[in-house]
C-alpha cells in the first residue's frame, strides 16, 4: 500500500464543524480552504471531526491521538511511500465513518499526524472515491459526496488510475502534452520533477525561490519556480508557481489545489471520467 504526498504548511487554528456536520444531513457540505488544505466536517464513534479531502492519499488516515480517545487500535502495520520518505502506520479493524454527506466504513491508517504540524483529527483519502462521486465546487467551498450526475454546462476529460492508484489526468504544460495526477492535499498548483522539468527546458534561466512545506514526515525546504501556463480541458491557467522536487514521485507532473481550488469538478472514478466547469478565477 502506498500513502501518498502530503504537502503541510504551518498549521491554522483548529475549526469546529457542529453546524457544517447538521447541514451535512442534506445534499452537500462546506468546506474551510487552510494551509493544510480543504477541510470538511468528519464524524467517526459519535465525535465530530475535522478531516482534510485529500484525494492524493490512497487511504483514510487519522491521528494517533485521536484514535486513542476513539479507542481504536491498530491491527497490523503497513509501510508506505511519502513524498519525502517512508512511513509506518497501524491499520485498524473498519470503522463507520461519516464524512461529509457520506458514510462508508474502512480501515483507518494511525499514524502520529500532529507532529508533522497537522490540526486537522485525519485526512480523508481517495479510497471514498471508489464508491461516491465527487462534486468539488472549489470557489464556493462547497461539496458533496450525493450527487448522482455532474451540473449542466460541465466538460468531461477521461480521468484515470495508474498502477499504484493515483488519479491522472491528461494537460498540456507550455505546449508539452504529459500525464498529471490529481493531489487536492498539496497546496501548490503543481509538483514537478526535477529531471523531467529540466529536460523539457523549464528550468532554464528562470528564477527560483523557496518555501515551507513537507509531508507527513514534517517540514521540508521546499524549491519553487515559475510556469508559464497550462491546459486541461480546454481551460487555461496562466503564471504559476510548481514546486521541483528531487523526491521519489510516480508521475512527472501533478496538479494540486491551487489549481483544483478554482474550478468546480465532479469527479467518478468507476466511469473514468472528470468534469469540469470554469469560474471567472480560472484562467
Amino acid at each position: 500500500m502506498t500513502l501518498d504526498r502530503r504537502q503541510i504548511l504551518t498549521a491554522f487554528t483548529a475549526l469546529g464543524f457542529t453546524a457544517s456536520m447538521a447541514r451535512a444531513e442534506a445534499v452537500g457540505f462546506d468546506l474551510r480552504l487552510t494551509n493544510e488544505g480543504l477541510i470538511m466536517p468528519v464524524m467517526v464513534g459519535g465525535q465530530f471531526l475535522q478531516g482534510i479531502l485529500d484525494c492524493g492519499a490512497s487511504a483514510t488516515l487519522m491521528d494517533a491521538g485521536v484514535a486513542e480517545n476513539l479507542g481504536l487500535n491498530a491491527i497490523s502495520e503497513r509501510r508506505g511511500q511519502a513524498v519525502y520518505g517512508q512511513i509506518t502506520a497501524g491499520e485498524s479493524a473498519p470503522v463507520h465513518i461519516r464524512a461529509g454527506d457520506a458514510a462508508y466504513t474502512a480501515p483507518v491508517m494511525i499514524l502520529p499526524m500532529r507532529q508533522a504540524g497537522l490540526t486537522s483529527d485525519m485526512l480523508i483519502g481517495r479510497d471514498i472515491l471508489s464508491s461516491f462521486p465527487l462534486d468539488l465546487d472549489g470557489p464556493a467551498q462547497r461539496a458533496s459526496f450525493r450527487r448522482q450526475r455532474p451540473a449542466n454546462g460541465m466538460r468531461s476529460i477521461p480521468l484515470s488510475r495508474s498502477p499504484k492508484g493515483a488519479l491522472v489526468v491528461d494537460i498540456q504544460l507550455e505546449g508539452q502534452p504529459v500525464r498529471a495526477s490529481l493531489d487536492t492535499g498539496a497546496n501548490t498548483a503543481l509538483i514537478l520533477r526535477r529531471h523531467w522539468a529540466k529536460r523539457n527546458g523549464l528550468l532554464d534561466g528562470r528564477p527560483q525561490s523557496t518555501a515551507l512545506g513537507g509531508d507527513i514526515n514534517g517540514l521540508r525546504t521546499l524549491t519553487l519556480s515559475p510556469v508559464r501556463d497550462i491546459h486541461i480541458g480546454g481551460m487555461a491557467f496562466h503564471d504559476l508557481s510548481a514546486e521541483i522536487s528531487d523526491n521519489v514521485l510516480e508521475h512527472d507532473v501533478t496538479l494540486g489545489l491551487d489549481v483544483l481550488r478554482r474550478l468546480h469538478t465532479y469527479w467518478d472514478v468507476p466511469a473514468g471520467r472528470l468534469w469540469l466547469a470554469p469560474t471567472s478565477d480560472a484562467i
